[in-house]
């Protein structure tokens, strides 16, 4: 719903390649990575964690689980 666009919007939404991004969410939090691969129509991105979970699709985070470095 709207808070989700909301929430979105003030993490830094929308998202592009090369954006660096914290984590807020799951094991990875606080971590600051780097934005490879934006799904706009799905409202995900996919971020450098490493390898294996680039390839295991384990490096996909929602607009409302990532906040662009500076963003509040």
């Amino acid at each position: 719903g709207p808070v989700y666009f909301w929430r979105a919007h003030l993490n830094g939404a929308p998202f592009a390649v090369g954006d660096r991004v914290s984590i807020l969410h799951g094991p990875q939090r606080d971590r600051v990575v780097e934005v490879y691969e934006v799904w706009a129509h799905r409202r995900q991105v996919r971020v450098n964690l490493d390898l294996e979970a680039q390839q295991s699709v384990t490096d996909v985070f929602s607009f409302t689980q990532v906040c662009r470095n500076g963003a509040t």
